[in-house]
């Protein structure tokens, strides 16, 4: 069930602060003194004979236009600042309503629990329905299993960093899982918007996201754990201690490991290598979707944004 957009009772409204509240009383002060002000001002006015009251307008009026001659027109400065000091009326008033009065919108709330785009809550169903694929992986956790796979639809749809997240609760599901270790250094590593970049001649760093040589020792270190769970979990299986997991199931994941160890060995090779490796499992592996899938993503690394030719036609 996707997440529902309403806002909670504790953000609907929050409390006047109390610096808002005394320029709000600060501003009612003003408004009544000043009524109170015109008020009194008009019964002097209704008390003085009308005659006198008209001399003294007139008066009033021509001395004004003689101090209209003497003075020159406001600077371009004071101009500006009237603006300026009208602009910020405005927003006071924007905030006071924004934060006093209307609610907050960007509350999401669903049941008992609050979604956002890196939860902090059970990762389990918090991005709604991803469907209902899955990648069979060696664990004995179905939770691990669950996480993993909702980690790789997150991978596959560009959301790296929530897919870490996702392997890595695999892992505190399973600590023994060999691929949710593999999967944490997928996840870390370069991907289509997030090229991998040597250039040791010039030392220049691109103005863009990219994956650089200070990238590497993360991935390394988690795919040294998950070899030695491969090699453990390929001795249990031919001892017949994984249940349903098959020679084929232990070897895949096994190559998988050695593959991905590969691509973080040298920066300047590591697209290359990566490729060299997945077009190896793609002959051993014919028939498995999930290897071709990798495999063609390896393939496109390299020519990141440039698949097409001019004519729109696909690149060889």
């Amino acid at each position: 069930m996707a997440p529902t957009y309403m806002p909670s009772d504790a953000e609907a409204s929050p409390g006047l602060s109390t610096g808002l509240l005394t320029w709000v009383f600060v501003g009612i002060a003003a408004m009544v003194a000043s009524a109170a002000a015109a008020t009194v001002a008009r019964r002097r006015v209704n008390r003085q004979d009308p005659n006198d009251v008209l001399d003294q307008l007139v008066e009033d009026d021509q001395a004004r236009l003689r101090e209209l001659e003497t003075q020159t027109p406001p600077s371009l400065c004071w101009r500006i600042l009237t603006v300026m000091q009208g602009m910020a009326g405005g927003m006071c008033l924007v905030a006071v309503l924004r934060y006093c009065v209307l609610p907050n919108p960007y509350k999401v709330l669903e049941g008992e629990f609050e979604a956002y785009c890196t939860p902090t809550i059970d990762l389990l169903g918090a991005y709604g329905d991803l469907g209902n694929y899955s990648f069979k992986i060696v664990t004995s956790s179905p939770r691990a299993q669950a996480l993993f796979n909702q980690g790789l639809i997150l991978q596959y749809g560009f959301h790296q960093m929530e897919a870490k997240k996702n392997f890595e609760a695999a892992i505190e599901a399973d600590p023994n899982c060999a691929m949710c270790h593999w999967g944490v250094a997928y996840a870390s590593g370069p991907f289509l918007n997030k090229v991998a970049w040597f250039d040791k001649q010039k030392g220049r760093q691109p103005p863009f996201p990219h994956f650089a040589a200070s990238d590497l020792n993360g991935p390394r270190e988690l795919l040294k754990k998950a070899r030695a769970l491969a090699d453990s979990s390929t001795a249990r299986q031919k001892e017949g201690k994984l249940g349903d997991v098959t020679e084929q199931d232990a070897k895949r994941e096994s190559a998988l490991v050695t593959v991905m160890q590969g691509r973080f060995i040298q920066l300047p090779k590591l697209d290359q290598t990566y490729i060299k490796g997945m077009e190896i499992m793609g002959v051993n592996f014919p028939n498995d979707t999930d290897v071709h899938v990798l495999l063609a993503e390896a393939l496109m690394m390299p020519i990141s944004w440039d698949y097409y030719n001019d004519d729109g036609t696909p690149k060889d």
